[in-house]
C-alpha cells in the first residue's frame, strides 16, 4: 500500500491528515496519510526510508521546509523563488520538491472573488509565509506590492528578493485594494501584528488573514466592522493541500466543489470554520 506523510517537529497540531484522508476517501484510493514526528537529526534517516520504500509523497512543515532541500534530486521553479519546500513527490526513489502555498493562496482569492490583476496590495509580515503570498500575487498580475514589517532588515531583504516596496508599520495606511496579514502574531493570546485599521479611512480593501485559528483574528474583526470583505486562511490551507494531492495522484481537484464541501464538513466536525 502506498504511503503518504506530513513530517515536522512538532506535528500533533497538523490538520494535514484530516484534509488528505478526506481526499483519499473522495478518490476511493487504498492509501494512507499520517503525521510523523521527525526531528532534525532524524531527517536523513527518513529520506533513506522514502528512497527505499513505498512512500510516494510527503508534506513538510516546520522546521524542515528549508533543510529538506539538501536531500532532493529536483525542485520546482517556484521553490527557487519562495525558498522553501512543503511537498515532495517520490518517483522510484527520485525525490522532487514543490511549494504549493502560492497555488493555495491564489485559489483562495479566486474563490473569494478577489481580483488580483492590476491590484494595489499591502502585506503585513516578512516571514516565510509572505514569500509564497508575494510569489502568487506577482504571478497573478498585482500592480503594486508593499510589505510592512517591524524588523526593517527582514522587510528590506524580502522586498529586494521580489522587487517590491517595504515600510515600517508606523507608515501604514489602508489605501489599497487588497490587504493581507501573513504575520503569525495573532495566533497567540494577546498577539498583535503591529497594524491597527483606522475607524473611517474611506478605504475598504479586501482583507485576508492567512491565520485560520482563531477563525476571526482581531485584525479580521476590525476589518469586518469597517465594512471590508474578509476571509481567514482556512481555504489557503485546504487548497495548498489539494494542489499537493494533484501532484501526487495526477488528477484535477482544485475546482471540485464536492471535495471542498467534504473537507469543510470535516473541519466543522472538529469546530474549525
Amino acid at each position: 500500500m502506498d504511503k503518504f506523510y506530513v513530517i515536522g517537529d512538532p506535528i500533533k497540531h497538523s490538520h494535514s491528515p484530516l484534509i488528505h484522508n478526506a481526499i483519499l476517501d473522495f478518490l476511493g484510493m487504498g492509501q494512507t496519510y499520517t503525521a510523523r514526528q521527525i526531528g532534525q537529526e532524524e531527517l536523513a534517516c527518513f529520506i533513506n526510508e522514502v528512497r527505499g520504500g513505498d512512500v510516494k509523497g510527503f508534506n513538510v512543515t516546520a522546521p524542515h521546509k528549508i533543510a529538506i532541500m539538501q536531500y532532493l534530486d529536483e525542485i520546482g521553479a517556484e521553490v527557487e523563488k519562495i525558498g522553501a519546500v512543503n511537498t515532495v513527490r517520490s518517483i522510484e526513489g527520485r525525490m522532487v520538491g514543490y511549494n504549493t502555498d502560492a497555488d493555495g493562496f491564489s485559489q483562495m482569492l479566486k474563490r473569494a472573488g478577489v481580483r488580483v490583476t492590476g491590484a494595489k496590495v499591502k502585506i503585513i509580515g516578512a516571514g516565510g509565509a509572505a514569500r509564497g503570498v508575494i510569489y502568487a500575487l506577482l504571478r497573478d498580475g498585482a500592480e503594486e506590492i508593499t510589505v510592512y514589517n517591524r524588523t526593517q532588515e527582514k522587510a528590506a531583504k524580502l522586498a529586494a528578493d521580489f522587487g517590491v516596496d517595504y515600510e515600517l508599520p508606523e507608515a501604514f495606511t489602508p489605501e489599497c485594494d487588497i490587504l493581507i496579514n501573513t504575520s503569525s502574531a495573532e495566533m497567540f493570546e494577546g498577539g498583535n501584528n503591529g497594524i491597527d485599521l483606522p475607524e473611517d479611512s474611506g478605504f475598504k480593501p479586501n482583507v485576508t488573514d492567512i491565520i485560520y485559528l482563531p477563525p476571526e483574528t482581531r485584525f479580521l474583526k476590525q476589518a469586518r466592522e469597517r465594512g471590508c470583505q474578509t476571509q481567514n486562511g482556512l481555504n489557503m490551507l485546504i487548497f495548498q493541500a489539494i494542489r499537493a494531492a494533484e501532484i501526487w495522484h495526477g488528477v484535477d481537484l482544485m475546482e471540485n466543489e464536492e471535495l471542498l464541501r467534504r473537507i469543510h464538513k470535516k473541519f466543522a466536525e472538529i469546530g474549525v470554520v
